[in-house]
């Protein structure tokens, strides 16, 4: 018997849809939802003929979409409660006969899109609960291909069948003479960066409040400080637990135990090295030709990397073709592809090799590469784990650089388990990132022109730096004044979660909640009072102002919504939010995005279904009510909780 949730990775998954979407699945039987599925792509792949086969891959794809659309949904600033109730049309959405459709020909042999237009508009036809207007489903339909790209290129039972098919174009690229395909085309491989590095990855930062598609690498990029490394003892560098230490000797990540007088040396060399900008140490081509980039796992060795091909990619073609062309080579990929016989060499992997984001003529790469027009970046070094492929790899890094001896080379690496010897013979400097420094941090935080950026200085500094003097005043400030309505925002829910107990926090809460000039920081505001300060004697008489008399719609329904959260064991509560629902001023005609009518509804159905006043108030807005969705609503839920009763019918 099939274990489908481990399957499907839900064990470990973040998140909440995708286990609330996907999980029920399991239970069901398959075989026709996965016929659905992969109607366009099972004669592609002989091991997707089997059932067992199909509804592991069935599961992966779905639960990669549903994390893509919630992550959208976080996205567009929605609160962790709103996203919730996104499951039941999830649910209903993805057992449609055309979405099932569409999703599984992401599976095709070579599939360059899927009909995101469709999607959309089955998600309308089907009268599902309204997406936030700054979901991009062209942007969604790109993500999730991506994703099933991945979950391929990582299956042994359709990789294998994938590279056998790519035996013979292989054989065919590998005999390619100047000028024939791959072309040396340096505008399409400019879009490939920038599609492949351009947009942050959720999963390595935590972001809200934005269109994705706004949400740049290059904007939010802050250049760390790096010391170089003449002795690279990484005991010098870290302090490492004496268990750590043990396993880390034993499996070989340290090559000996050294004295304490030769650490001590060692550790006062490294920290003796003044700190320079790692940008500055990059633009040093002279001193710095060839440079290992050492880091600890997360601390943005890869991005680093990523950002200077995006600085390439960014610029106009014609400048572009008088610039070093930058050549991001993952080594993991490299080795893999190399291993199964899809290149010999780098300069091959990027020539026609499947791990090569775009393919660039070798004949002409070649050329280049004579002339030391290039950058060539060997990122992961350390993720080769293997120790003797691992040294393989270093030895065709020195056949590259005695090749091509004008070319600019940088190599990542993490610290532990790295051995700098035979990169050193060959001429390579070493550099150790620094983390990033409160008072760089702060400066962005303050003066970076792109709020997106002072938003991510503001998390940085409020998670790693909260007890730093300036910290708090910064954040307390961007609060309040920060001309950028989301980083006032972020800061607001920072100082909430971080200094809830600091006498000037809830003051400053209050006031943003009041007179706030932006209707969201208001919002974001409201919600921290509500779930931080619940017991202050001052929280729920300022709830109950906000729900019947403020002036905005918005303010008033989430008002609403944080009393039916926090205090719906109250007795008043029940007559509070019936009064809301038949008095609340809101004007279907001037705003229809946010009904705080429907909102008071929602809670009585939610929190009171069976209180004796609970069918006649909705029978009284079924049968009579202005607002149409009002009615509707009332009249759905008479259908679906009353349809028993002999009176429902003539009602």
């Amino acid at each position: 018997m099939l274990d489908l949730l481990a399957l499907w990775g839900l064990y470990s998954v973040g998140g909440y849809l995708a286990k609330e979407v996907i999980s029920p699945l399991a239970k069901d039987a398959l075989e026709d939802y996965t016929k659905d599925f992969f109607k366009e792509s099972i004669k592609e792949y002989a091991g997707l003929s089997y059932q067992d086969t199909q509804k592991k891959f069935l599961g992966k794809a779905l639960k990669a979409f549903v994390v893509v659309v919630e992550e959208e949904l976080e996205q567009a600033d929605l609160s962790e409660q709103k996203i919730k109730q996104y499951s039941k049309p999830l649910k209903e959405y993805i057992k449609n006969q055309s979405i099932k459709a569409i999703l599984g020909s992401a599976f095709k042999y070579d599939c360059k899109r899927i009909d995101t237009e469709t999607l959309a508009k089955t998600w309308i036809e089907l009268d599902l609960l309204r997406l936030p207007e700054t979901l991009d489903w062209d942007y969604l339909g790109k993500r999730y291909l991506k994703e099933v790209k991945t979950i391929i290129r990582k299956s042994e039972e359709l990789r294998s069948i994938r590279d056998s098919e790519n035996i013979e174009p292989i054989a065919e690229n590998t005999k390619a003479t100047v000028g024939i395909i791959p072309d040396f085309d340096l505008r399409k491989y400019q879009e490939a960066l920038l599609e492949s590095y351009g947009n942050v990855k959720l999963d390595s930062l935590n972001t809200d409040g934005s269109a994705y598609n706004q949400l740049k690498l290059w904007k939010i990029f802050i250049p760390q400080n790096v010391r170089e490394v003449h002795d690279l003892m990484p005991e010098a560098i870290h302090e490492i637990p004496k268990d750590y230490y043990q396993k880390l000797l034993e499996s070989g990540q340290l090559e000996r135990d050294i004295e304490q007088k030769e650490l001590q040396g060692a550790k006062e060399r490294y920290y003796q090295q003044p700190m320079k900008s790692v940008l500055d140490v990059i633009k040093d081509s002279q001193g710095y030709r060839y440079l290992v980039v050492l880091g600890d796992p997360g601390s943005g060795k890869s991005t680093l990397l990523q950002y200077l091909a995006l600085e390439w990619a960014r610029t106009d073609i014609t400048t572009a073709f008088s610039l070093p062309i930058p050549l991001l080579i993952e080594l993991r990929t490299y080795i893999r592809n190399r291993d199964n016989g899809q290149c010999k060499d780098f300069l091959e992997f990027c020539h026609q090799s499947s791990g090569s984001i775009c393919h660039l003529n070798q004949h002409h790469l070649h050329d280049q590469l004579k002339a030391g027009k290039a950058l060539v970046m060997f990122d992961g070094l350390d993720e080769v784990f293997e120790p003797g492929k691992r040294e393989d790899v270093i030895t065709d890094i020195h056949r590259f650089t005695n090749k091509y001896p004008k070319v600019r080379v940088i190599v990542t690496s993490r610290v532990i388990g790295y051995k700098p010897q035979r990169l050193r013979d060959a001429e390579f400097r070493h550099v150790m990132l620094q983390d990033l420094e409160s008072e760089q941090i702060q400066k962005s935080a303050r003066w970076d022109t792109d709020g997106l950026v002072r938003r991510k200085a503001i998390k940085q500094l409020a998670q790693g730096y909260k007890n730093h003097r300036d910290t708090l005043a910064l954040l307390q400030e961007s609060a309040r004044s920060d001309t950028d309505s989301s980083v006032r925002g972020t800061a607001i829910e920072q100082l909430a979660q971080g200094y809830q107990d600091h006498p000037d926090t809830l003051a400053l809460l209050q006031e943003s909640a009041r007179s706030d000039t932006d209707l969201r920081v208001r919002v974001t505001a409201i919600a921290q009072l509500a779930q931080g300060y619940k017991n202050h004697r001052d929280t729920l008489a300022l709830l109950q102002e906000w729900a019947r008399s403020d002036t905005d719609s918005r303010v008033r329904g989430t008002a609403v919504e944080q009393l039916a959260q926090g205090w719906h064991d109250q007795p008043w509560l029940f007559e509070f939010l019936c009064d809301r629902t038949l008095h609340d001023p809101f004007d279907p005609e001037k705003d229809r995005d946010y009904n705080p009518r429907q909102v008071a509804l929602k809670a009585i159905l939610k929190y009171y279904p069976n209180h004796r006043d609970t069918l006649p108030l909705l029978q009284e807005l079924a049968g009579s009510d202005t607002d149409l969705r009002v009615r509707v609503t009332a009249i759905e839920q008479l259908a679906q909780g009353w349809h028993d009763q002999p009176w429902l019918f003539e009602f």
